[in-house]
């Protein structure tokens, strides 16, 4: 009997316990049921880790407790390797423009501990670290984040209530072009522009502002709509989309909505709102925007218009939509239920919304997409362990 026959029968039986751990019932999907995606490889981990794998030029790079890995996307080969240090607590990765960055904070092992966080660059092909610093030291930062835009890796740091750091590292040398607490960017990583621009809000009644890359100078602003607390924003050709509410109205009375601004002027192309529901995730590709709505499920709307192209409902017993992932005319999304975790991934197709393959259940956060391969962190349903899991897309 096969391994995929046996987790079948498994799935089948809702009282089965396989090592100690509970098997979930697979959920519903309605009509045919979806096939499962095949699978490429898969790479224990001691502990999910929080050091999200990104997937980027037919690689994998991902931290494994005192290792920063580059594995082969399709095989799972190990290509090379960085050690990390031993009291490294967390960090972020992004890839682009023949860079990588890892942001990674560690405990500074004095007394009282104070996490060290430190900018590390290095080559794709060999793992050859260009350069490394310290760029912030502090006892309450918090939602680190680094984008690589251009010439630039740029750095967010929350440093207190409504208080955050942007910094633009030049990444030939590590030389800091310029660094503003005037800006904060909640809820996700920098977003760019075409032109290499940075979306952000000011602190002061979170006025939306588009950065230029170079200077850190504002291109311009619009101080009557501002960015929620999940506004991370993306790009799509010469428009910008974010979650937004009115800059005017206070917090707890506002109505958030995803606008459509032109990256050249910040004029609204279109709006739309959700019935006062909070956007979860937000993410656009193939000229559509995939908005997920807490307690809704995920609406995927026209980036020309803002016209309804699909709506996939949550599944019964889920309340919000964690990350989204987009690669080969897939939108791969998590679900979950109250309280967070277990969360559930569905694959869905990018044109209809419907299911292109049987969901995985016990996904933890860090999920990766690309034209052939998605790439999550699972609990293996035989041990129970956490897994790095490589699938087939295409």
């Amino acid at each position: 009997m096969s391994r995929r026959e046996v987790l079948r029968g498994a799935g089948a039986l809702a009282g089965l316990t396989w090592g100690g751990v509970r098997v979930p019932r697979p959920r519903p999907t309605g009509g045919p049921r979806p096939r499962r995606c095949d699978e490429l490889w898969s790479l224990p981990l001691p502990e999910p880790t929080s050091l999200r794998p990104v997937l980027a030029g037919g690689r994998v790079y991902v931290g494994v407790r005192e290792e920063f890995l580059a594995l082969d996307a399709g095989t799972g080969r190990r290509v090379w390797q960085q050690p990390l240090p031993r009291t490294t607590r967390g960090g972020w990765t992004a890839v682009a423009a023949g860079h990588v960055a890892l942001m990674h904070w560690h405990s500074s092992g004095g007394k009282p501990k104070r996490p060290l966080t430190y900018l590390r660059i290095l080559d794709p092909p060999a793992g050859t670290v260009r350069w490394e610093q310290r760029v912030y030291r502090t006892r309450s930062a918090s939602q680190r984040r680094v984008g690589v835009f251009g010439a630039h890796a740029v750095t967010t740091i929350c440093t207190g209530p409504d208080a955050y750091r942007v910094s633009a590292y030049r990444l030939a040398d590590g030389t800091r072009d310029w660094s503003s607490g005037r800006h904060a960017l909640p809820g996700g990583p920098p977003a760019p522009g075409p032109a290499r621009l940075l979306l952000a809000a000011v602190p002061e009644g979170r006025t939306a502002v588009l950065l230029d890359l170079a200077t850190g100078r504002p291109s311009w602003v619009r101080r009557d709509l501002a960015l929620t607390e999940r506004g991370a924003a993306v790009d799509l050709g010469t428009h910008l989309f974010a979650t937004t509410r009115p800059a005017a109205v206070p917090t707890a009375a506002a109505v958030p909505a995803v606008t459509r601004l032109d990256a050249a002027t910040g004029a609204t192309g279109w709006q739309v709102g959700f019935g006062g529901a909070a956007v979860d995730v937000l993410a656009a590709a193939g000229g559509q925007v995939h908005i997920g709505v807490r307690g809704q499920g995920l609406h995927t709307r026209d980036a020309g218009t803002g016209g309804p192209r699909w709506h996939w409902p949550l599944p019964p017993g889920d309340l919000s939509l964690e990350q989204l992932a987009v690669g080969a005319g897939r939108v791969c999304v998590l679900s979950a239920p109250p309280g967070g975790r277990p969360a559930t991934l569905h694959i869905l197709d990018a044109t209809t919304g419907a299911p292109c393959a049987a969901p995985f259940p016990d996904v933890h956060q860090g999920i990766a997409a690309d034209d052939a391969t998605l790439v999550f962190q699972t609990d293996d349903p035989q041990t129970g362990a956490t897994r790095l899991l490589a699938v087939a897309l295409a």
